[in-house]
């Protein structure tokens, strides 16, 4: 993705890295049975180092999913070696880039981060659970109402241009079963999109992550038409 603002280009890649924990080989039989110990974190790290290293060496602005502990210290000394600042999901008041409860160990979480030469910065996170109206007593808004989905955002100053550029990540919830479940993701959708024009006001946004959409789906038309 190249998001164009003030005549400056800024390359994005958004990159869903498999949490170690939701990777087996009963999960996926095919890919253990071509390659014995491919579902295993030891043989798998390997390769997501390098799709990382490969988005760093274009100096993109970098968006991960399903972030859990096992690797998160790894991506963030891998960010700050490559001379890159890296934000992720934060579950307690830690000053740390990226935090989690020590009784949370297998939750994941998403990661934001960019060249620290290239931009300023202040960034900032939501859970989008919270922007979900308490009037509504509907199914569906009880549904969003109930599940964590927490946005890390960023707004950045190109240190070139002087222009500013926001750029947010989350991973939608994985509701597609049922109405209610589509309407329940719809409603997260819309409001992180309305969030981040909210406080983007006049200047460039972007969003991006794992959004759990067919390309078929009305949510997904929300996010491709920006609609919010």
């Amino acid at each position: 993705v190249c998001a164009h603002g003030n005549g400056v280009c800024v390359p994005f890649v958004t990159y869903n890295v498999l949490a170690p924990s939701l990777i087996s080989k009963d999960w996926f039989p095919k890919s253990e049975e071509n390659v014995p110990g491919s579902t295993t974190p030891e043989v798998r790290w390997p390769k997501v180092r390098g799709y990382v290293e490969s988005a760093i060496k274009a100096g993109a602005v970098i968006a991960l999913q399903e972030v859990q502990r096992m690797w998160a210290d790894r991506l963030l000394k891998l960010f700050e070696e490559s001379g890159y600042v890296a934000q992720c999901t934060k579950r307690d008041k830690s000053t740390s880039p990226c935090a989690f409860r020590q009784s949370e160990a297998p939750v994941m979480g998403v990661l934001l981060a960019w060249p620290k030469a290239k931009y300023t910065w202040t960034e900032s996170q939501v859970d989008i659970k919270t922007l979900v109206p308490h009037s509504d007593p509907s199914a569906e808004y009880a549904r969003a109402r109930n599940r964590e989905n927490i946005m890390v955002l960023a707004r950045l100053k190109s240190t070139a241009t002087g222009a500013f550029l926001w750029v947010a990540t989350c991973h939608m919830p994985l509701f597609y079963k049922n109405d209610v479940d589509k309407r329940a993701q719809a409603i997260h959708m819309y409001l992180a999109l309305s969030f981040l024009r909210y406080l983007a006001t006049s200047e460039p946004a972007v969003l991006v992550g794992d959004f759990n959409l067919q390309p078929t789906t009305p949510q997904y038309a929300m996010a491709a038409e920006g609609y919010a």
